[in-house]
């Protein structure tokens, strides 16, 4: 009696299969790993609290952590912040120069995040994106954090 288990790839034999799926998982493995900007980014971010209750005249703490992640010492890094949307959003300081970074070296930086909510005008609630870049060996490195403001 005979099986057709591998009906669907024709004559090739398991073994080939495989050994061409090992192969193409390795090669997977290689390029994730390569990937400058893959899940191993060198900055991070974390605020607290979200979301901020402009009711409670609340801000938060955008908390960002940066590391080099070359072998070589990095001098004037600048982590710069941005809100996309609305201008009623103040962030202290808008960006902030690390003076000295050393290889694989990791620094933590706060800025604060205050909803401007005034009676000429007065603030929107919802959620509101901050953009967070920096640059490290002519790489450019982002990241999106979001903010939820209620009333």
């Amino acid at each position: 009696m005979k099986i057709y288990s591998h009906a669907l790839l024709g004559d090739i034999p398991l073994e080939k299969i495989g050994i061409a799926l090992l192969i193409l998982g390795g090669i997977a493995l290689l390029l994730f790993l390569g990937l400058p900007n893959g899940i191993h980014s060198p900055i991070s971010a974390t605020l607290q609290p979200n979301p901020i209750s402009l009711g409670k005249e609340e801000s938060a703490l955008l908390h960002v952590i940066l590391t080099n992640p070359t072998n070589i010492p990095q001098e004037n890094v600048k982590i710069t912040t941005q809100t996309l949307g609305t201008d009623q959003l103040s962030l202290f300081p808008a960006h902030h120069t690390i003076a000295a970074l050393g290889p694989q070296e990791t620094r933590e930086v706060d800025f604060l995040i205050l909803p401007m909510d005034t009676e000429a005008r007065p603030f929107v609630p919802g959620n509101y994106r901050i953009d967070i870049q920096t640059i490290i060996e002519g790489k450019t490195y982002a990241l999106n954090v979001f903010v939820t403001v209620t009333k």
